[in-house]
């Protein structure tokens, strides 16, 4: 009796990455960037929410609680390029959905904290 192999069109390790780098990176910026912004814009609820201005307005905790945010959606615009270079290169990926929103929902916030929140 003789064996003959099959012949697929799978590869036979479909255990590496599937996704490039720069998807990968995209994801992984936009996470990082989406945690510090969100922590940063508790911190500063909180702070008004007890009634301590004065805690956060001329001292380093305001000046983090202003540039870690800053810092943040710079982040975000550098992964929503990243994900836009990923679909550029035909990459399907249901994250990147993550750095394709983190920019345009991070500028909506800030733009309706200034106009109705912060007046």
């Amino acid at each position: 009796m003789r064996v003959t192999p099959v012949s697929s069109p799978l590869p036979a390790s479909s255990t590496g990455p599937t996704h490039s780098g720069v998807a990968r990176w995209a994801v992984r910026i936009a996470s990082g960037c989406g945690i510090a912004f969100v922590v940063s814009v508790a911190a500063v609820i909180l702070a008004y929410a007890s009634e301590h201005e004065s805690a956060v307005e001329d001292n380093w905790v305001g000046a983090l609680l202003v540039i870690v945010p800053a810092v943040a959606i710079a982040g975000s615009l550098a992964a929503l390029v990243l994900a836009i270079l990923a679909l550029a290169r035909h990459e399907r990926w249901a994250w990147l959905w993550l750095p394709l929103g983190a920019f345009p929902g991070m500028i909506a916030f800030v733009a309706f904290a200034e106009a109705f929140l912060m007046e």
